[in-house]
């Protein structure tokens, strides 16, 4: 398909018991003139050994909807976002964001060469990330999309290995929201914030 006279689009996507990431796209480009894009209506991975899903050395922008990865079970973690250099991304989630790990990250985005990774969390729907004792959010480099970050609920179970929620170099438009926030405990800080500026 050429990404430049069309866009990429999936109604629903479903991944159970992979042996790797649930869904994984590496090195992918959809950019181009218009509003060219990959979307995905509707995505749910179940028992993942990696995570739910994972995009990385890729450009352009990426929509997915309700989107539940349930990796309780597993090894696998949430999402997994890393921008390899000279990549530009902007990763939307517009509708409910649901998302539970053992041991793993429940949300891990990393961008590079300043704040060239936008993420944004639409409010529609219930936004969660619940660990047993993995972290909640690991941010890196990102940027927070005009339509913000919005969670409902961020939970653990059990007391988490490292930080509960970690954001270093952290900026752009938008507003994060946690939301109401309940860990079991964290050998690292619950919220640790460094070198970053927003609301």
């Amino acid at each position: 398909l050429d990404p430049l006279t069309m866009n990429l689009s999936f109604g629903s996507v479903t991944s159970t018991n992979s042996g790797g990431n649930g869904v994984f796209i590496d090195g992918g480009n959809a950019t181009a003139a218009g509003n060219n894009a990959l979307t995905v209506t509707t995505l749910s991975v179940t028992g993942s050994t990696s995570a739910g899903l994972r995009i990385t050395n890729s450009t352009g922008t990426f929509n997915f909807g309700a989107t539940t990865v349930n990796n309780a079970g597993s090894a696998g973690g949430g999402v997994d976002l890393d921008l390899g250099t000279g990549d530009t991304a902007t990763v939307n989630f517009t509708g409910a964001l649901d998302i539970d790990t053992n041991a793993a990250t429940g949300f891990d985005a990393n961008g590079t060469g300043g704040t060239l990774l936008t993420v944004n969390v639409a409010s529609a729907g219930t936004q969660a990330i619940n660990s047993a004792t993995g972290g909640l959010i690991s941010f890196n480099q990102v940027a927070v999309g005009a339509s913000g970050i919005s969670f409902d609920n961020l939970g653990s179970s059990g007391k988490i290995s490292g930080n509960a929620v970690t954001m270093t170099s952290v900026g752009g438009s938008g507003t994060f929201s946690g939301g109401n926030m309940n860990i079991a405990g964290a050998s690292g800080n619950g919220i640790d914030i460094a070198s970053s500026s927003g609301a």
